[in-house]
C-alpha cells in the first residue's frame, strides 16, 4: 500500500528540485508578493520581497550573466543578472555587492548582501523577473518554481 522510505526520499529529491528551484534567500518566504495592489509606482508590486536581516546571503536564482551592478534612489544598491532565456532577474535594497558588471554566475552562487538601501521599509530582498522589451512594465510573476 505505501511506498518505500527510498522511494519517497528519492521522489522528494527529484521533485523537490524542480519546485523549489534556486531561491534568492533560501529558507525564507515571501512576505510581499508580486501583484499586490499598491502605491508602487506600476500600481503593484512588481516582484517579491523577502523579509531578512541586512547582511543576509542572496543568491543567484538562474545562471547569466551581470549586466547592472549599481544604485538607483528606488532599488538603493542592486544587481541586474540577464539568464540565457533572456529573463533579467534584479536583486534590490542590497548592503553589499558581490560581482561586478559582466562576471557569469552560476545559480546557486552567492551574488550579495541584503540591505536596506534605497526606498525601502525594512530589511528585505526585493526580487524581479523582466521579460523583453525591458521596460518598467515588462515584470512577470517570479517562476522561481523551475530549476535553472
Amino acid at each position: 500500500m505505501g511506498m518505500s522510505i527510498n522511494v519517497l526520499c528519492f521522489l522528494f529529491l527529484i521533485l523537490g528540485a524542480v519546485v523549489l528551484g534556486h531561491l534568492p534567500i533560501p529558507g525564507r518566504s515571501v512576505t510581499t508578493p508580486f501583484g499586490k495592489p499598491g502605491s508602487w509606482a506600476a500600481g503593484y508590486h512588481t516582484g517579491a520581497d523577502y523579509a531578512c536581516p541586512v547582511g543576509t546571503s542572496v543568491h543567484a536564482t538562474a545562471s547569466g550573466k551581470v549586466i547592472t551592478a549599481n544604485w538607483g534612489a528606488a532599488y538603493g544598491t542592486h544587481i541586474v543578472i540577464e539568464s540565457s532565456d533572456k529573463v533579467r532577474q534584479l536583486y534590490a535594497h542590497l548592503s553589499q555587492k558581490l560581482v561586478s558588471v559582466g562576471k557569469n554566475v552560476k545559480a546557486g552562487d552567492v551574488i550579495a548582501k541584503s540591505g536596506n538601501t534605497g526606498r525601502s521599509t525594512g530589511p528585505h530582498l526585493h526580487y524581479e523577473e523582466r521579460v523583453s522589451p525591458y521596460g518598467y512594465n515588462n515584470h512577470r510573476k517570479p517562476q522561481l518554481n523551475i530549476a535553472h
